[in-house]
């Protein structure tokens, strides 16, 4: 599956699944069953031995994601807005049209609490029923 470019998890809680886990992109191991290797060798140990807990999981990395998504994004686009004024600027021998203190009042002030709140919102239920992001191409999905 892995070379059809689709991502494997891999479930294991003995000696004999450590590679399995290794190889796997994601490997998943039972904490109260499994073995000390099966857990070094692992991403993930559930520490429940439930593999709903699996499912919740991923709905929370994905919502960690999106919202890591949102918050770049926004950050991004108030730097390339300032930046682009400074440039524009320079380019055509006006005045700087910020100074130190205006521009760390932009970073600090004006970005930092909607960034903060982009960061933590509640994530919309369409995300979770995304398929998941491909290897190859990291491209977003929500």
């Amino acid at each position: 599956l892995q070379r059809l470019g689709e991502v494997v998890a891999m479930t294991g809680d003995g000696v004999n699944d450590a590679v399995a886990l290794k190889k796997a992109d994601i490997g998943i191991a039972m904490g109260a069953t499994g073995t000390d290797v099966c857990k070094e060798a692992a991403d993930m140990i559930l520490t429940d031995d439930d593999f709903h807990t699996i499912r919740a999981a991923i709905e929370e990395g994905k919502g960690i994601y999106h919202n890591i998504t949102n918050f770049v994004r926004f950050q991004l686009s108030t730097s390339v807005a300032a930046l682009s004024l400074i440039a524009i600027s320079t380019l055509f021998e006006f005045e700087n049209p910020l100074n130190a203190m205006q521009i760390l009042w932009i970073n600090i002030i004006m970005d930092g609490p909607p960034a903060q709140s982009l960061g933590v919102e509640p994530v919309d239920r369409v995300c979770f029923l995304k398929f998941p992001i491909s290897l190859t191409v990291q491209n977003s999905y929500c």
